[in-house]
């Protein structure tokens, strides 16, 4: 340990990790990510081109669980380049000698934390916002009840999938962030509970 400090991911190095499992990793999840920018592409196409024409813009009409996978796809859309710039600069530094993550020649150690914590926090959401969906249709029929308000039911969704954007920090508290930004995520992180609660109370 005395002999060398660490100063980039163990991963952007090929003496740390060697070749062969390291790569398969990073190949294999750029194939999700382009298998899952190909699915999301041709569902938004294909809603987009083939939907019934008066329902495209009247999400009080549409179900919850339609509502919510394509808020789920839109979401992809902005967090699965963010991973895949990731791996990208990754696979560079492991094979092309530049140096994304490696602060001893001019790097970033905490960027490539913050790339995968951008695509990794929405990406709850993403697994989540379906399962609400599903409740959300289900519920109101087997429990002979009607939703007080589906038009905030709606819009909470919405709010707590976009705020989810402007969390990710909280996964990082211990990597050396800042007082006010510290401050800052945990502030959005209460906040978004606001939207959730208004879904539970629905």
């Amino acid at each position: 340990m005395s002999g060398w400090t660490f100063t980039a991911p163990f991963s952007a190095h090929t003496k740390f990790t060697g070749l062969g499992a390291q790569d398969a990793a990073i190949f294999s999840v750029l194939l999700a990510g382009l298998s899952t920018t190909i699915s999301f592409t041709n569902l938004l196409i294909t809603r987009r081109t083939m939907g019934v024409p008066g329902l495209r813009n009247r999400k009080n009409l549409m179900p919850f669980i339609t509502i919510s996978l394509l808020l789920v796809m839109r979401m992809l859309a902005l967090i699965t380049p963010v991973l895949a710039a990731a791996m990208i600069m990754l696979l560079m530094d492991r094979h092309f000698n530049t140096s994304f993550f490696d602060y001893a020649y001019g790097g970033d150690v905490i960027m490539f934390h913050h790339l995968f914590w951008f695509f990794g926090h929405p990406e709850v959401y993403v697994v989540i916002i379906p399962a609400f969906g599903i409740i959300n249709s289900i519920l109101p029929v087997y429990c002979f009840r009607r939703i007080a308000s589906k038009n905030h039911l709606v819009w909470a969704t919405y709010v707590m999938a976009y705020m989810g954007f402007l969390v990710w920090g909280h996964h990082m508290y211990l990597m050396g962030l800042d007082h006010r930004s510290r401050s800052l995520y945990s502030t959005v992180t209460v906040m978004i509970s606001l939207p959730a609660v208004v879904k539970i109370v629905n």
